[in-house]
């Protein structure tokens, strides 16, 4: 909502620090990797946030929008269910759920979902990372989004779940107005890696009517997108003394 928040751990690298009342930090001397800076944002109640940058030698000014963990539902395990979203956007479960330590969990799970449209002016800002990939044959690729869903799920204590290992579930995502007309009739499914701070190729959604359905193992972000593979590009510039800069 364009509000700040205060005492956000921020981590860039092996440092970390807090927001202020303002909901600024700032890291002096960050150690990052030439090409790749990878920034996380975390506080309690809030979906984990994260942005992905190519850093400067210099300043680096860089802002992430927090989503509020609102639950807008309540599911029970070992039941077949569904949470839909007023666009129609939805996740169905099959009530199999398991905890961080991979032990399976019975019992209410509270779940958050935020589907976030290429439409919404804010998406560099609410997004993980940057839109840089990883496709299936490990080759880099840049993506086109055509929408990015969020889901977490956690227990009657609060603790983190997932969905238990060899079970799946469905999800649904509304194509934004503006890119039914050209939306693909398959499309390539990545999910956020949060440890490496870039998305990897995870299966494929096929177009039904105006929304995209697949299938998917866990659940970090999702994201429909087609790619092109990148490349390296060397140009030089001549100023008029002749002074060239590569």
């Amino acid at each position: 909502d364009n509000h700040p928040i205060q005492n956000v751990e921020i981590k860039i690298g092996a440092s970390t620090v807090q927001t202020d009342i303002n909901g600024v930090f700032i890291v002096n001397g960050a150690i990052v990797h030439e090409q790749f800076a990878y920034i996380t944002a975390a506080k309690a109640g809030y979906m984990d946030g994260s942005r992905a940058m190519v850093p400067t030698s210099g300043k680096n000014n860089v802002k992430i929008m927090l989503i509020p963990n609102a639950p807008m539902q309540i599911v029970q395990s070992g039941i077949d269910s569904e949470v839909l979203l007023p666009s129609g956007t939805k996740v169905a479960f099959d009530g199999e759920f398991q905890d961080e330590n991979g032990n399976s969990y019975s019992g209410v799970v509270s779940v958050a979902m935020f589907h976030l449209l290429p439409g919404n002016e804010d998406i560099d800002k609410l997004m993980p990372g940057m839109l840089y990939a990883q496709t299936k044959t490990n080759e880099e690729a840049v993506l086109e989004t055509f929408g990015m869903l969020n889901v977490e799920l956690r227990g009657s204590t609060g603790q983190k779940l997932n969905i238990k290992e060899g079970h799946t579930a469905e999800i649904t995502l509304k194509i934004d107005d503006s890119q039914t007309a050209t939306a693909p009739s398959s499309i390539p499914l990545w999910h956020f890696d949060e440890a490496k701070g870039y998305w990897k190729e995870d299966g494929v959604a096929t177009k039904v009517g105006n929304k995209y359905v697949g299938e998917v193992s866990h659940f970090s972000w999702w994201n429909c997108d087609v790619f092109t593979y990148t490349v390296n590009l060397t140009i030089t510039v001549t100023d008029a003394n002749g002074c060239s800069i590569t």
